[in-house]
């Protein structure tokens, strides 16, 4: 008489299938969520993502059901992995930035630690910020009338940062997973220096606002500084922007020590938004490094008269930041040089032209300046 083999254990199967079924779920509307929003504007490699989320779920639905498959359901968990081990190898390899503008890591000495974290590379800035402003407007997350008005600025204005910052990555999954801290923090360089840049060299430094470290907004003033030859790093902190707090200033000290020891002679502190709120407390703490500083759309009413030259860009109907509370502010301290231009909380991106203009004449007159 043959033996009977023995009946394999259900539960194994059962347990597989149980994380898999949740796991495809959200896999699967992620890819959706991706696909609806990001429509037309998603970079080739948004699509590819979006479309192995959409693969890998349908894979994972077969975990635990092996009997009755057929031959496409098979190749699809078979390939669906192979695609996604694909996919993460050549991003990380082949991204992270170039010579001239570099996604790096920096300690609170201003030393670099390593080149571009391996969940930097991942993803392409331009998607997570379509996807995530629409995302945002469909649900009436932030109240602010000019809100809905970005993801349209957005969708314009990233081909042009694209081409200054191509294979760059992004800082944000960092931030959002609370990784910036002053001894490993990501920092964009963007060095965009023609042959006759001036003698003197000078260095900004760009805090970000709330969310995250925005190459497209680093990039903006990167640009506007390419005439005077400057040296550009955009630092990143919390999700929320708190520069004036004890990590956020070891930061920023550590970001102006990179400059230094790079030849920056002159040292501009800029910040967009809780950026530059946080760069105008920071300054009388900083006065000794400072050359200049650069207020975009933000301003401390609790700051005191800035030491060195300041520029301050404002939109006349920003309601996020308060129009009248800046102009105030800057009413009060006669020796800021204020501009008021049409537009709102977004007006880095609804005027780059004019504020371009306003920074390098700006920045050309701090070189120019005696210490």
């Amino acid at each position: 008489m043959d033996p009977v083999a023995p009946e394999r254990p259900r539960w194994p199967r059962w347990l597989g299938r149980s994380l898999a079924l949740p796991t495809a779920a959200i896999l699967g509307a992620a890819g959706t969520v991706a696909l609806a929003l990001g429509r037309g504007d998603l970079s080739a490699w948004g699509w590819l993502y979006a479309l192995e989320a959409l693969a890998l779920a349908a894979a994972l639905t077969t975990v635990g059901t092996s009997r009755g498959m057929g031959r496409w359901r098979r190749l699809l968990r078979g390939a669906a992995p192979g695609l996604l081990v694909l996919l993460v190898t050549t991003r990380i390899v082949a991204f992270g930035g170039s010579h001239a503008t570099q996604l790096i890591v920096l300690n609170r000495d201003g030393r670099v630690v390593s080149t571009a974290r391996f969940v930097d590379r991942l993803f392409e800035e331009r998607d997570a910020a379509l996807v995530g402003s629409r995302l945002l407007v469909a649900l009436g997350a932030v109240p602010a009338p000019e809100f809905p008005t970005l993801p349209e600025l957005l969708r314009r204005s990233y081909p042009a940062g694209e081409q200054e910052g191509p294979r760059l990555g992004t800082p944000v999954p960092t931030t959002l997973l609370d990784g910036q801290r002053p001894d490993a923090f990501d920092a964009i360089v963007v060095r965009l220096r023609p042959e006759d840049a001036p003698a003197v060299p000078l260095g900004i430094v760009f805090l970000h606002g709330f969310a995250g470290n925005f190459a497209l907004q680093c990039l903006e003033v990167a640009r506007s500084a390419r005439a005077v030859g400057a040296l550009t790093v955009c630092p990143s902190t919390t999700f929320d922007g708190r520069w004036a707090e004890p990590a956020g200033e070891a930061t920023v000290r550590a970001s102006i020590a990179y400059l230094e020891a790079e030849g920056a002679q002159r040292i501009v502190l800029a910040g967009i938004s809780a950026g530059a709120i946080g760069a105008s407390q920071l300054a009388p703490r900083l006065d000794a490094a400072l050359d200049g500083m650069v207020l975009l759309s933000g301003v401390s009413s609790r700051a005191a008269t800035p030491r060195v030259p300041t520029l301050l860009v404002h939109g006349d109907h920003d309601a996020m930041v308060h129009t009248a509370r800046v102009r105030a502010w800057a009413h009060e301290h006669p020796g800021v040089r204020y501009r008021e231009l049409p537009g709102t909380h977004f007006v880095l991106l609804e005027q780059r032209a004019d504020i371009a203009s306003e920074l390098t004449e700006f920045l050309r007159e701090v070189t120019r300046s005696e210490r």
